[in-house]
This record gives structure tokens, C-alpha cells and sequence, in this order.
């Protein structure tokens, strides 16, 4: 085997994103200035108590994702920004966003009220944003190649479609999943897209290709707690395109099937933002092979990716 980049060991042998993408409730963001290291908590800059808080209570997380964030160059160096994105537990409703300034002495303070789910009205709360528009942009080179070779020229052009498209772009510490760079957390909704390429990434801002054009760039909606509810969640999103992200998912849900213990179906239940009309998607998920997930730069399979394919589609009104 001939060393190679684990971005592109996937795209040869065709590796299928869909239903890999992690399951957060929140993601917390902390102001880390670059270098990072591998892990974003041993970084030089990264607050000294958060680490020791994590390091102290290693389930205090729960369900929640943390990440670094490069600070902007006029930030106040003795001020942390926090950022939290929470989806209102147990819904399938879009991210929250709130956004926080704290000093080095009452990070810990605010980090812990944060990941008890007390935030709102919070005295160290400086925005909280119901309409807006994130990228989350892995760019942590010093934990895969991939994500900053591929990474970081995505947000480079996403700056300058920034102010024009009214999103912002952070570079954000590992995601998961380097082997699909670029990967990106497109927030409110906290859909996780990947391997976009330079071409597209207008036409993925402003949406002007139909969603089907970048099937093969997602890699699932992040509220879903499994591989079989997200592929089923990509045909839904494929059939009702643009528009199914102002839909109101009621339910999704997950049954046995008769044709084997690796396939279920799963039914998506929705309607329109008044309620007005509501629609049924019925998707048979299968479970099919598991391919090589190459170590970046290294002659080592590390784990396995499970794919998945369709059986059957039915849409009721």
C-alpha cells in the first residue's frame, strides 16, 4: 500500500458519508488561539481550569460536543468568547445560539451553568440569535492533514461570501470524520456536510442546485441518534428539497422489518410551518458492507464505515 491521505483513500474506494454524522444535543464553543495541538484541550492557549474541569468530571459533557474556535484578531485577550449551540431537547426544531464573554476567572462558573442547561438570561450572555446562519469549518491540521489542506481553502472562500449571504464562518477544532474534509456543521439546522468542492461551495451557500446535486456531500443530520434514521432523513430532504428545512418534523421513528435484523423502516412524519398539510415518508433502511477507514498518511486501517442502502420509498399525503 502506498501512503496516502485518508480523504482521498475514501473518495477511491466510493465511501458513502451518509449516516456517519455524530449525534450532539449541544455544541460548545471556546475561543482557543492557534497553534492547536491534536487534542484541542492540550493546546497551549487552551483555558488551564476547562481542561482541569473535563479532565476532573469526565461525564459532565453528557450529550455535548466541544470544540475550539479561532478567536477574531481584535478580540480581547483577557476576555473568553463562548458559543453554544443547543437543540431544545428531544425535538427536531433547529439550534439555538448564545453567545457569551467571560474572564479567565468565572469561565468555570459559566462552563459548568452552561452544561446544566442554564444559559438563558445569563449575566455573562452578550447575543442570543434565533436567525442566523453558521459554518463550522474543521481546520485542525495539527490532527489530520486532510482538514487543513482541504479545510481551510473552503472557509477562505467562504469569506468572501460572507457578508454578501448574511453567515458567518468559524474554524473549528476536529469534527470527526477528517477522511470526508471538508467537513462542515451548517448551523442552525446542525446538518454536517462534507467534500465540497471549490466550484460548488457558492452554489451550496446560496442553494441555487437542487439538493440533489449534493447527496453524496452529506453525511447526516445531527440531532439523529442513528445511520438508519439519517439515510432515511436524506431521501426525505432530497424529495421536498430546499424546503424541507422550514418543514416541521413531528415525529421519526424506527421499526423492525420482516426482511432482515440489518434493515428498518423508518417513518418520517411532517408538515408544513402553519400545519396546514401533513405527509408521511416511509424509507426501508439496509445495512450493507463495511469498508476501510485509512489512517491519514499511515499504512493502518484504523476502524471500519458502515454503508447503508435504500430498499423502498412511499410518500402518503
Amino acid at each position: 500500500m502506498v501512503n496516502n491521505l485518508c480523504s482521498d483513500f475514501s473518495q477511491n474506494i466510493h465511501e458513502s458519508p451518509i449516516g456517519s454524522a455524530a449525534n450532539f444535543d449541544a455544541y460548545l464553543l471556546i475561543s482557543v488561539p492557534m497553534p492547536w495541538k491534536s487534542e484541542i484541550t492540550e493546546s497551549e492557549k487552551f483555558p488551564t481550569n476547562i481542561k482541569d474541569l473535563l479532565n476532573q468530571n469526565p461525564n459532565i459533557l453528557k450529550n455535548t460536543k466541544i470544540l475550539g474556535f479561532k478567536p477574531e484578531k481584535n478580540e480581547d485577550s483577557s476576555k473568553i468568547n463562548i458559543i453554544l449551540y443547543k437543540n431544545p431537547k428531544g425535538s427536531f426544531k433547529k439550534f439555538y445560539k448564545f453567545e457569551f464573554l467571560a474572564n479567565h476567572m468565572n469561565l468555570e462558573e459559566l462552563i459548568i451553568d452552561l452544561l446544566n442547561s442554564n444559559y438563558e438570561n445569563h449575566r455573562f450572555l452578550i447575543n442570543h440569535n434565533k436567525n442566523y446562519r453558521d459554518l463550522l469549518i474543521c481546520t485542525h491540521g495539527s490532527r489530520d492533514s486532510c482538514c487543513a489542506s482541504k479545510g481551510y481553502p473552503f472557509y477562505e472562500k467562504i469569506l468572501h461570501l460572507e457578508q454578501s449571504n448574511n453567515l458567518m464562518a468559524y474554524q473549528v477544532s476536529h469534527i470527526g470524520g477528517h477522511r470526508f474534509a471538508p467537513n462542515i456543521i451548517d448551523m442552525p439546522d446542525g446538518r454536517n456536510w462534507v467534500k465540497i468542492n471549490q466550484d460548488s461551495i457558492e452554489t451550496f451557500i446560496n442553494k441555487k442546485n437542487p439538493v440533489s446535486v449534493f447527496r453524496e456531500n452529506y453525511r447526516g443530520w445531527t440531532i439523529l441518534k442513528n445511520g438508519f434514521e439519517q439515510v432515511a432523513e436524506k431521501e426525505a430532504f432530497t424529495i421536498e428539497n430546499w424546503e424541507w428545512v422550514n418543514k416541521k418534523i413531528i415525529s421519526i421513528t424506527s421499526f423492525e422489518t420482516k426482511n432482515s435484523n440489518d434493515s428498518k423502516l423508518v417513518k418520517i412524519v411532517y408538515s408544513n410551518e402553519n400545519n396546514s398539510v401533513k405527509n408521511q415518508i416511509n424509507v426501508e433502511v439496509a445495512k450493507t458492507k463495511k469498508i476501510p477507514v485509512l489512517k491519514c498518511t499511515k499504512n493502518e486501517f484504523t476502524e471500519y464505515s458502515q454503508q447503508y442502502k435504500v430498499i423502498n420509498i412511499t410518500k402518503n399525503h
